[in-house]
Order: structure tokens, then sequence, then C-alpha cells
């Protein structure tokens, strides 16, 4: 059984898919944060694998005693004393400034794909824009499908660095071997291919981006 903090995020959402696409159970906390994509949970609704709670009281009340594969935590919670008392295998936080412990950090590509907060011709990361026609998104991009694919399988590793990056393998770039905390993502499809499906999604589903 995992636990996504933030299932209403596009991040947690593609997650959780992923996750219950290969038969996982998955506990999702709501964040008050990602507000705008609360539609996101609605596709888990009939998935008898899938469990949403809205607090984290509410997750040590119903399982408290349950030792979790992993927990994939993409926001700070309210209750951090009674969160850092879950018993869980891996634990991962992705990008978050008030650390656990116990917890790997997880420092986020570029990434892109379905569901995502977006424009018509780019996106923001940190307040940064980025157009998809930008040398930096050609370089550094990666497709949300294929970066919770690799943390997943990160999860079920005995990887044994603290802080981990991901970047893209591509076929003009060749990868640092002295980098041990990162982890190179190879692409599923080239970006062209990738970009031209994610462009025709959007076009189909634009009312439903944030």
């Amino acid at each position: 059984m995992y636990v996504i903090v933030g299932c209403n995020h596009w991040i947690g959402y593609h997650l959780a898919n992923k996750l219950l696409d290969e038969g996982s159970s998955v506990i999702g906390l709501d964040s008050d944060k990602a507000q705008e994509q609360q539609d996101l949970v609605l596709f888990f609704g009939r998935n008898s694998a899938f469990e949403h709670v809205q607090s984290v009281t509410e997750l040590y009340k119903q399982h408290k005693k349950e030792k979790f594969e992993a927990i994939f935590q993409l926001f700070q919670v309210d209750n951090k004393k009674q969160f850092e008392k879950f018993d869980a295998k891996k634990w991962f936080q992705l990008q978050i400034e008030d650390s656990i412990d116990q917890a790997k950090q997880v420092e986020l590509p570029l990434l892109y794909g379905e569901w995502m907060p977006r424009e018509k011709d780019g996106f923001y990361k940190s307040e940064t824009f980025y157009s998809f026609s930008s040398k930096e998104f050609q370089r550094d991009g990666v497709y949300i499908g294929d970066f919770v694919e690799a943390l997943i399988q990160l999860s079920k590793s005995n990887h044994a660095q603290e802080t981990i990056s991901f970047k893209p393998l591509r076929k003009d770039v060749q990868p640092n071997r002295e980098e041990k905390n990162t982890i190179y993502i190879r692409e599923s499809l080239p970006l062209e291919q990738r970009f031209k499906k994610l462009q025709q999604h959007y076009k189909q589903f634009s009312s439903l981006y944030p």
C-alpha cells in the first residue's frame, strides 16, 4: 500500500494512476494548495484500490498500524509530528523545505505532461516561464509518465543517496558517472512525438486544465 500526499496535484494524479495500473493499493491525501485540480481525484472514484482521505488525522486513525511500501509527499502537512509516526519502507519528499529525517529528498526535473498547469505556448516552474520552443525545454523536459515510472522503480530499489535528482537521457546527452545522486530517465517516446500527443490532449480537454 502506498500513500500520496497531494493526490489532487497533477503530479500526484499521475503517480497514483501508475501505481493503480500496476495493481497497487493507494491512499490519496489531499492538499489545500492544489484545490484547483480537485477534479483529478474523481478519476479514481470507482477504483476499489484507491482510498481518499482529507487529513493526516483521518489517515492516522484508519492506518496507524499499517506498514506502507512508500510515502510520496508533494506538500507539507499541518500535523507533522503525527505524520512522522507512520511506518514506511521508503519515504520520498518532492522538493519540500520542511524535511522529515527518514525521507529522501527528490529534486524535480522540468516536468511536463497531461493536466499540468500551463499556457498555450508554455508553463511556469518556480515562477520561471518555459516556452515549449525554448532550448531549456528541449534539453531538460521530462515527460511525467517517464518520471513517475522511474520514481516508483526507485522506491523498490536500495538506492542509498539521501538527495536524488532526475535528468533526461537523450542521444546528445552523456550521463556523468560521478553524479551518484542523479538518475537518468530514458524517454519512452521522443520529445517531438510526446509533445504532439500532449497538444492533442490539451486541445481536447483544455476546459479541464487549471
